[in-house]
């Protein structure tokens, strides 16, 4: 393989991630850094980062369990874009009530750290339940689709 192609190849599974935080960055007016910063934060609390790493370690044996893996991947992708975005707008609006056009980048990095803890505070149940499923699932040496299923429709659920 020519080694432009496989550089572009290497960076391709950047992608998909890159363009949902440019897409949140447009829309919320945030800058592009804090968005990056915010989805890190975002995808360890909300154990995503966690669950995508699982998901790679399950055999993936037959074309029903590439549709599994490929419909959970792009499910836990679309719950932590919708959950940066959530916080990310929110925090914005509290920011510019508070001080308008002044506020300064450490302000909204304040502010989103503000509107995490605040939206974890509000949905405490579903955050504990989560948490619990979490921890289960990293005692469970048996790699399967079916825990992964159902605590995606959790965090499906701390979404709506």
């Amino acid at each position: 393989m020519p080694e432009v192609i496989a550089r572009q190849s290497a960076y391709s599974v950047f992608l998909k991630p890159a363009l949902g935080l440019i897409g949140i960055s447009e829309e919320t007016g945030a800058p592009l850094h804090l968005v990056a910063q915010s989805n890190i934060l975002i995808a360890e609390r909300f154990h995503i980062n966690y669950l995508h790493s699982y998901l790679k370690t399950i055999p993936v044996k037959d074309e029903w369990d590439k549709v599994c893996f490929s419909s959970l991947e792009t499910s836990l992708y679309y719950c932590q874009d919708q959950l940066l975005n959530r916080i990310i707008q929110s925090a914005s609006h509290n920011l510019a009530a508070k001080k308008g056009e002044n506020g300064s980048q450490e302000d909204m990095t304040e502010e989103v750290a503000t509107e995490t803890a605040s939206f974890i505070a509000k949905h405490k149940l579903l955050m504990t339940e989560l948490d619990k499923m979490i921890e289960k699932l990293k005692k469970n040496s048996d790699k399967q689709f079916a825990p992964v299923v159902v605590i995606e429709k959790l965090v499906v659920q701390l979404v709506k």
